[in-house]
């Protein structure tokens, strides 16, 4: 087993000039004496020699605390003083030497490098000799750095190279194509098939027979390089992925499709557990976050809705529980078009009923939050005519139009923007006017300028003040709740999760309201960055034809700040990004949208009665017994 004693006697027999990396399996106190002794230094000394000593993995007796990052304090081979360096679940030795540390772990914020400077908890992990800087002590095993995922692989590549003459290992976790390599024509398609595949493999399961869908993978990256799997049905994930499927079937494709999408749609909304069954509820009709957790987002309440309305729109079961949620939305929605972003119970009705909510002159300009309500309210006034789902969603999208672009923003100001594309889209094709028509130009001007030539959209901060999840503003507060990708507006991240796949599924939309070929040539460039950055991986094929969170269109890998305390930079969503980007492929293959999935103009004029009386019948706070709590990380 190597250790500093095997170690001094290969140096003897070494050759003049060679660059030595050895992996120690034990490092007790006498080894560490005799490495901070004179012999060995002479030895290198004599023979120049680079001598590179790490700790094997096995000689590891502690993991680096979470939301703690590596950080250099002097420059590196080609890495500067204040480099960041990601090694979740980063194994090590703490060690105490008399010799310079180039390298610390601790809990830093920042992109690429230290904006609050060092921590003032931190420990030593790479070492030099004052008297001979070609001789290093690592305090964790570098040569694992491939297989435990550690990122951004660019800048890891770089300091093992450094350290050893072999190059380093290609990573496990690759992606299609270059940022500017030719796709073949038929790359689309082939793609898009990819995708269907890891929703099939990867996300769907069955359990006692039932067939689900999990919420995905999280961020948190284990020692063999694989993810924790999110198994946990997420209502609005679901109904995301029911509907990819659904639309390869209406449009065509696999009739198995089909089946699998009836089953996860009746999963969700037959289930109690996981949409609200009594009319006497004031979210009556309404989707759970989680399966008995008595929280609703109007937000994805209002995508599931569209989703059922688009997929299942013939079906007059479906057609009800659609409905059902329109009209609670409407309910809940105050005078000036804007909804509060969450109902808890029994917390939000202990000191206000319904009738508060739909007087109240709420007034909170966050697309985030309101967008998918208004595109839905929209759909809603298609189908039944019912004229106070249009009156409301203009009144909406006409005030946060009057304030933009200052608006409240979530994690990615970038985000914002491209949630309006799909609520304008659809107003432009029920009232082709030039206001409406400037309105969307605007949104599409803006997202354009933060289009990279790869086709990422990229990140940007708005008004700090504005933000409810801006970067951390302290090292201590990296990793403590949920938080942009980037901590500066020079830094190149682009957010697939919150904003490459709503600006894809936005263009597209934007495309077909106007025809306008400039249109269609964005949503061109964002498809082709979306198929240029799919996964592709032997070691965890689990994670093979889908996307992460962050992407780095500069480094051309998956990497952010992963300062979010819930959804970090690798985490791997079935709803929001995975599913929502295979039904956008499959509907561009077809030449569709949403909007024209929907029924004829006042198809469900019919049910509109039955729905209003069984809406307004009288109704009091359920008697929910226990304690409930919102879900940490999810205040979306």
């Amino acid at each position: 087993m190597p250790s500093v004693h095997t170690v001094l006697e290969k140096l003897r027999h070494a050759g003049n000039g060679e660059k030595l990396f050895f992996s120690l399996t034990e490092f007790c106190e006498e080894e560490k004496a005799l490495l901070s002794g004179e012999e060995i230094v002479s030895v290198c000394r004599e023979k120049s020699l680079q001598l590179f000593l790490e700790i094997a993995e096995s000689a590891a007796k502690e993991i680096l605390p979470e939301a703690w990052r590596l950080f250099s304090t002097e420059q590196i081979a080609a890495l500067p003083a204040g480099t960041i360096l990601d090694g979740q679940k980063l194994p090590f030795l703490r060690v105490a030497l008399p010799w310079k540390a180039l390298l610390y772990g601790g809990r830093v914020a920042g992109y690429d490098t230290l904006p609050f400077g060092v921590p003032e908890e931190k420990i030593p992990l790479l070492f030099v000799h004052p008297a001979y800087r070609k001789l290093f002590f690592c305090a964790f095993p570098l040569s694992s750095f491939v297989r435990r995922r550690y990122a951004p692989y660019c800048r890891w590549k770089i300091l093992r190279e450094h350290f050893c003459s072999s190059p380093a290992p290609e990573p496990e976790i690759t992606v299609f194509a270059g940022k500017n390599t030719m796709l073949s024509p038929d790359s689309e398609e082939r793609g898009r098939k990819k995708v269907y595949s890891l929703l099939r493999n990867s996300f769907l399961y069955r359990e006692e027979g039932v067939l689900k869908a999990a919420e995905g993978f999280s961020g948190e990256i284990l020692a063999d390089g694989s993810q924790t799997f999110r198994k946990r049905e997420r209502s609005d994930c679901v109904m995301e992925t029911a509907a990819a499927f659904a639309a390869d079937f209406l449009t065509g494709g696999n009739p198995e499709h089909g089946k699998i999408s009836d089953e996860l749609f009746a999963r969700i909304c037959d289930d109690p557990a996981h949409m609200e069954k009594k009319p006497s509820h004031p979210c009556f009709g309404l989707m759970k976050f989680y399966e008995n957790t008595p929280v609703f987002y109007p937000s994805g309440n209002a995508l599931s809705a569209l989703l059922l309305a688009a997929m299942k729109g013939n079906d007059p079961v479906y057609i009800e529980k659609s409905l059902r949620i329109m009209f609670t939305l409407l309910r809940l929605t105050g005078k000036e078009g804007f909804i509060r972003h969450k109902f808890q119970l029994p917390d939000s009705f202990r000191e206000h009923d319904e009738t508060f909510y739909a007087s109240e002159g709420f007034f909170h300009p966050c697309p985030h939050r309101q967008a998918a309500v208004w595109t839905l309210f929209l759909a809603a006034w298609k189908l039944t005519g019912y004229p106070e789902f249009l009156q409301t969603a203009k009144r909406g999208i006409g005030r946060i139009m009057e304030v933009y672009p200052r608006l409240k923003w979530m994690n990615d100001f970038s985000a914002e923007g491209v949630k309006m594309l799909r609520p304008l889209a659809f107003l432009y094709r029920l009232e082709k006017t030039k206001e409406h028509g400037d309105f969307l130009e605007r949104i599409v001007s803006d997202v354009e300028k933060l289009l990279d030539p790869s086709g990422a959209v990229r990140a940007s901060l708005g008004n700090l003040e504005d933000g409810l999840f801006p970067p951390p503003g302290s090292n201590e507060e990296y990793g403590t709740r949920e938080a942009s990708l980037i901590q500066t507006g020079k830094d190149p991240c682009c957010d697939l999760l919150y904003t490459q796949s709503f600006a894809f599924a936005g263009m597209h939309e934007a495309f077909l309201a106007t025809g306008k070929e400039k249109y269609g040539a964005l949503a061109d460039r964002m498809a082709g960055f979306l198929l240029r950055t799919q996964i592709v991986s032997r070691e965890h094929e689990e994670l093979s034809g889908g996307w992460m969170r962050a992407f780095d269109p500069e480094k051309w890998e998956y990497y952010g700040s992963s300062a979010d305390a819930s959804w970090g930079a690798w985490c791997m969503e079935s709803g929001w990004l995975n599913a929502p980007c295979a039904m956008i492929f499959t509907l561009r293959k077809a030449g569709k949208g949403l909007f024209d999935l929907l029924g004829p103009d006042r198809a469900w004029k019919g049910f509109v009665p039955e729905i209003l009386r069984e809406t307004e019948r009288e109704r009091a706070l359920p008697q929910e017994t226990g304690t409930f709590e919102a879900v940490p990380g999810n205040d979306l």
